[in-house]
């Protein structure tokens, strides 16, 4: 059927808007909501044609090229790769890795750890979490003010009005239960 499901929901009067909500990569809008990024803030709000793939922002940074050049380049690799050329991706795998690294700060890796799961070294590791903070300032202000947080007062508030308890977590003498928090 043309348009499937969502195709048959309609707004309740003329002005409404209706919202179709995924929940892929909540950790990195959630990001986005809590730091007010501008430059986050450009891959979730808007048009389909004013929204930006937060990963390409990261890898065209790494490549040394505009969003816009990156994206057409990544766009024309992926065009060969499904056409069965036998080429070496290498905008695609920028991508990939700028994913992968901005992923796994949110979940408090660095560089080493982050180099050895991508097979690289650490000093271009360092250089996609710097490319995640060079765009997204930010992000790296949140962050930073809700680990301070979470040490010195022993929680972080999140959405509602509500508060996640952290203490029994950082407190613990236990590395893996610690790195839960």
């Amino acid at each position: 059927s043309k348009g499937g499901v969502r195709s048959v929901i309609l707004p309740h009067h003329k002005n409404a808007i209706v919202a179709s909500l995924d929940e892929s990569a909540q950790e990195v809008r959630q990001m986005a909501d809590y730091c007010q990024d501008e430059n986050l803030l450009t891959c979730y709000l808007g048009t389909k044609e004013q929204l930006r793939d937060v990963h390409s922002i990261v890898a065209c940074k790494i490549a040394g090229l505009t969003y816009e050049d990156f994206r057409k380049k990544y766009k024309e690799e992926e065009a060969q790769l499904n056409s069965g050329a036998s080429i070496t991706p290498v905008y695609g795998v920028m991508r990939q890795r700028a994913k992968i690294t901005l992923f796994a700060t949110l979940y408090g890796a660095a560089a080493m750890k982050i180099a050895e799961g991508l097979g690289i070294t650490e000093t271009d590791a360092q250089s996609y979490i710097d490319a995640i903070y060079d765009n997204f300032p930010r992000a790296r202000e949140w962050k930073e003010l809700s680990e301070s947080m979470a040490r010195t007062q022993g929680f972080v508030p999140i959405h509602g009005g509500t508060v996640r308890h952290l203490a029994p977590l950082i407190n613990s003498e236990d590395t893996y239960t610690a790195s839960k928090a």
